[in-house]
């Protein structure tokens, strides 16, 4: 077992900027210091469109299988490919950027 929650859930300025950009599509009120947060009838469509953003951006790849370490969030979102738990790392990594609680559960 290891704990994804907080190793490899990185959050840096640029992710944190591409996941608040994603959300802000959504189309309603938009996230800001004033509003950390999605409302909720938007919460659906912001993890939706973090989501969907990693499906079609992030390239399933076993490349990392059998490495001590698997890539952190901030990795995967550079180098464009990652294995399961590498991609659900960005995700919660992308969720927490904009205030959504996320936590990996194995």
């Amino acid at each position: 077992y290891v704990d994804l929650n907080c190793k490899y859930a990185d959050i840096t300025p640029e992710l944190q900027q591409l996941a608040q950009s994603l959300v802000e599509t959504t189309g309603n009120t938009p996230i800001s210091g004033d509003n950390p947060s999605p409302l909720p009838n938007d919460l659906f469509r912001a993890v939706f469109q973090l989501a969907d953003w990693i499906n079609c951006n992030i390239r399933y790849s076993l490349v990392t299988m059998g490495l001590p370490q698997i890539q952190t969030a901030t990795q995967v979102l550079a180098s464009r490919y990652g294995k399961c738990d590498e991609m659900s790392a960005l995700f919660v990594s992308m969720c927490r950027a904009v205030g959504i609680p996320a936590r990996f559960v194995s």
